[in-house]
């Protein structure tokens, strides 16, 4: 004999029933999430009070200072001198004159002369520059015929200029001279010697009068 199902326990008739409750119930979530309102949250600043100057002070308790003690008065002793004593001896200096000399009256010695010479300023650029005699053409065949090639400076291979400064006086004599830029080997001093050895230029003149004049020249060493 075949069993057969109950109606009620078929569910067959009911798959459409339960299929709209899953779609309402869906809908409603939906409705849920979506109609859900949120809010942004601000970040909330507390203000803080201003900072005086009153709060930077602390009170400190004032300590009184101590004051030094108060130094003991000076006391002067006064020993009391009896002048009526007889034993006082009167002192004699001997000066080596009588009372009745006359002395001469002071006089100042004069003061010591001032031998300091008295130099004047150098002028740069005079109004006519000093040369030498002759020329510069003379010049040169002085220096060519006094200058010595220093015998280290030929060892090492030594060439170039030495510059070198001077002062023309106002008598035409050479004074203070100076290298200004040497190359070495002997030949500063050569040029230096030189030139010292010069005889007397025509001194500069500067408004119609000799003066002091500075001169430069550069002396060239070369080796054949």
């Amino acid at each position: 004999m075949e069993a057969k199902k109950s109606p009620k326990a078929e569910l067959e008739n009911k798959k459409a029933y339960f299929t709209h409750i899953g779609l309402i119930i869906s809908l409603i979530m939906m409705l849920i999430i979506f109609g859900w309102k949120t809010y942004d949250l601000k970040e909330i600043v507390i203000p803080t009070p201003p900072r005086t100057i009153d709060d930077d002070i602390i009170n400190l308790p004032v300590i009184p200072k101590k004051l030094p003690p108060p130094a003991a008065p000076i006391t002067t002793i006064l020993n009391a001198v009896d002048n009526k004593k007889e034993n006082l001896q009167d002192i004699t200096v001997d000066v080596g004159i009588s009372p009745d000399t006359p002395i001469p009256p002071f006089v100042a010695p004069a003061p010591p002369p001032d031998e300091k010479p008295v130099i004047e300023d150098i002028v740069i650029v005079p109004d006519v520059a000093p040369s030498f005699p002759g020329g510069m053409q003379n010049m040169y065949k002085y220096l060519a015929e006094n200058l010595k090639y220093p015998s280290v400076a030929k060892e090492a291979n030594i060439t170039g200029k030495v510059h070198i400064s001077f002062v023309v006086e106002k008598d035409g004599s050479i004074t203070d001279v100076r290298i200004l830029r040497g190359i070495g080997g002997g030949c500063d001093e050569e040029a230096a010697r030189v030139i010292s050895a010069m005889p007397r230029w025509t001194p500069g003149w500067n408004k119609g009068v000799p003066v002091r004049s500075l001169f430069n020249m550069p002396v060239k060493f070369v080796l054949n």
